[in-house]
């Protein structure tokens, strides 16, 4: 084309050079794409998955009340004295779909548990510390968001189960429709490895519907039926096999419920399992700006759950935070996927957050956490953010400040799970216990294959230790290829050798280690948001990595947790009083601190927590502590200055102990329940003593034959 032409083409529009220069101008973003897409193929795709959790458009604003639990026909008073429980249910039964159960600020004394059942519906409250829900049931969770609906009918894949597939074909589709949600799952593969066992024995809550042969699950909804094709709502996540019989299972799901502006709290310990709010087979469901406080178990429990969303909360403390499973932040249990958990707050628990038994394409991100907790006399430092149970895979816990990561091995395996940006501290503070074991700052437990560590800042400024050892060292930051806590010797070789571990700074050497087979050091600003989101407003975002000045920036949820004034409810007028405290600071058990030498040995710690959970908790149990205290001290006295007493209290307090710690492991029927059987079995025993004894004596007689 010659000049003249061009110019021609260019009359009456911008000049010729110009025109190629605004062309240049426009297309220059297009050929820099690679260089912003490049940074996310530090992790390869076959190891990551494009993260889109929780609700489609975010946590729906609902804006029409049905009730106001204080109004007729319900008339909850909202006092603290009076029993409100059926007051609210009834609320919540008669509520319509897509409507609000408004709980005005009050004090509502609960006896029983609500639940929301298979109702789309939201219960709202006024505020943290304004609503306060105070249950006082000795069994139960606070809340239940659930359908009882279970299905059964599982159909095989014959196609289509390829990572990334939106589309499947199965054997016969009669029993799925459009709309359905479906778990795709198949046998475990020994190769990866999906193995529900360890150190732990077999999991038996690994995998779908209790079943640990099917372990590595995911949760998708099928968008379009055409015969026995079925177009799914996104992609796989990982490529299935022919070879372990692929198959779905129709997953029945409520919809779009939700807990808001409220704070819950368990009045005793009571027995049993009792988590603050459970959710199970939900879809879309929510928990926003909740506070729970003194919970059993699970502050959190999501169980068989699709694409649920808890932010802007605060979880903190469990009855005493021990012992074995109490005390757990948010529990993703059995069979979940997509779930977003955001922005929260976790203060003194034994786990935050745990991915158990299962989940794939679950986000973590953002959340606080400090000052995780162990058992009685334990001062093992516990992880607060960390898989436990096979097997969860494609996962990513991003932007947090958390005390240790751990991806661990108890119960079996994990994969294909991603950690970037978090502040790891490897330190905690508690209260309760001196933590001087297990400081590792991460944890990849034996058969964790394919997981992803990159831009994370390790340990805290001053930190000491070994960067990485093969065999037990007591503070390490990397803790890799042991079967479960407390092994002696690294023995697995593959955690490490499937490992990327690319870009982590740690206080311990003072620096950012590469991996050298990686060219790419710049990171994206994350692996599931596409920009700033809106909860950081003007605070700097990403807040944390190696890339950045400072390495570790603010956290909204560490700036709400620092602004706190007062981080437990106040008491309420009607909750236990508090014991009496010793002028040395040891929660006035005279007694035993005398015999055992120390407020911090764990008989001492059993007996007091005993106290505090059951004896405080009953009128009856508070005169004794009062009578105790009136004549403990001059018995102490008298114990300090003679070591042979001290001998015997000792001896004589054992059995008394050991009962205690069994009612704070299992409950009072539980334990009753043990004493019994001893007690049936000793004297099974001593009957059989007693007739062998009485044969042997007629054998010396000569009164029977041999």
């Amino acid at each position: 084309m010659s000049s003249s032409r061009l110019q021609n083409i260019s009359a009456g529009c911008f000049p010729f050079r110009a025109t190629l220069v605004l062309v240049g101008f426009l297309l220059c973003p297009l050929l820099l794409l690679p260089a912003f897409e490049a940074p996310a193929q530090i992790i390869p795709f076959e190891r990551r998955i494009t993260w889109s959790p929780g609700i489609p458009g975010g946590i729906p604003q609902r804006t029409t009340t049905c009730a106001n639990v204080k109004n007729s026909p319900y008339n909850a008073k909202g006092d603290g004295v009076n029993d409100d429980t059926a007051a609210i249910q009834r609320a919540i039964d008669n509520c319509p779909n897509g409507q609000v159960v408004y709980i005005p600020a009050g004090t509502y004394r609960l006896t029983g548990e609500l639940r929301i059942s298979g109702k789309s519906i939201v219960l709202r409250g006024d505020g943290q510390r304004r609503t306060h829900l105070r249950n006082y049931a000795a069994s139960g969770h606070i809340l239940s968001i659930y359908i009882e609906i279970r299905d059964e009918f599982p159909v095989n894949i014959v196609s289509g189960y390829t990572k990334d597939s939106t589309a499947i074909i199965v054997e016969n589709a009669s029993s799925l429709n459009a709309g359905d949600y479906i778990v795709v799952y198949q046998d475990n593969d020994p190769e990866l490895p999906v193995d529900p066992t360890g150190c732990g024995g077999t999991c038996t809550w690994c995998g779908l519907n209790d079943d640990e042969n099917h372990a590595m699950t995911q949760i998708v909804r099928i968008t379009a039926k055409s015969g026995n094709n079925l177009s799914l709502n996104r992609p796989l996540y990982y490529t299935f096999k022919a070879t372990q019989d692929p198959e779905v299972l129709k997953l029945s799901m409520m919809e779009r419920a939700g807990v808001e502006d409220m704070t819950l709290e368990m009045a005793q310990v009571g027995s049993g399992t009792r988590n603050g709010i459970q959710i199970t087979q939900c879809a879309h469901c929510w928990i926003r700006n909740v506070e729970t406080y003194k919970v059993r178990n699970h502050h959190v429990s999501i169980r068989n759950s699709y694409g649920n969303e808890v932010r802007q909360s605060y979880f903190h403390h469990g009855w005493g935070n021990y012992p074995g499973d109490w005390a757990y932040g948010v529990m993703l249990h059995f069979v979940n996927s997509d779930h977003l958990i955001e922005d929260n707050i976790f203060y003194v628990l034994r786990h935050s957050m745990v991915l158990e038994g299962g989940g794939s394409g679950n986000v973590l991100a953002y959340n606080y956490s400090k000052d995780s907790q162990g058992n009685i006399g334990d001062h093992w430092l516990f992880a607060d953010m960390g898989t436990h149970g096979a097997h969860p895979y494609m996962n990513l816990v991003e932007g947090n400040v958390i005390v240790q990561l751990d991806f661990d091995g108890h119960y079996g395996s994990g994969s294909h799970n991603t950690a970037f940006r978090n502040w790891i501290e490897r330190r905690s503070s508690p209260p309760e216990d001196i933590i001087n074991s297990g400081l590792f700052a991460v944890v990849l437990g034996a058969k964790n294959r394919f997981i992803n560590v990159v831009g994370n800042v390790l340990c805290h400024p001053g930190c000491t230790g070994v960067y990485q050892a093969p065999a037990f060292v007591d503070a390490e930051i990397w803790h890799l290829g042991y079967l479960c806590a407390g092994s002696q010797t690294s023995t697995d070789p593959q955690v490490e050798a499937t490992l990327i571990r690319h870009g982590n700074f740690d206080y311990l050497t003072n620096t950012t280690k590469w991996d050298p087979g990686i060219a790419d050091h710049n990171f994206p600003p994350s692996y599931y948001l596409a920009s700033k989101p809106a909860f950081f407003g003007s605070l700097a975002w990403p807040a944390i990595g190696p890339d950045l000045n400072p390495m570790v920036g603010q956290l909204p949820a560490r700036a709400r947790f620092e602004a706190m004034t007062e981080l437990v409810p106040p008491p309420l007028p009607d909750a236990p009083v508090s014991a009496p405290a010793s002028t040395s600071g040891g929660g006035g058990c005279f007694i035993a601190r005398a015999a055992f030498g120390s407020d911090k040995e764990p008989q001492v710690k059993v007996l007091r927590a005993f106290r505090d959970r059951f004896m405080m908790s009953h009128p009856v149990g508070r005169v004794l502590v009062d009578l105790y205290y009136c004549y403990s001290p001059v018995a102490a006295n008298f114990m300090e200055r003679h070591d042979v007493v001290k001998a015997i209290v000792r001896w004589a307090l054992l059995p008394l102990i050991n009962i205690c710690s069994l009612m704070l492991n299992f409950g009072v029927f539980e334990t009753m329940m043990l004493l019994a059987v001893f007690v049936a079995g000793m004297a099974a025993l001593a009957r059989y003593g007693l007739r062998l004894i009485g044969r042997r004596r007629l054998r010396h007689e000569g009164q029977i034959g041999r």
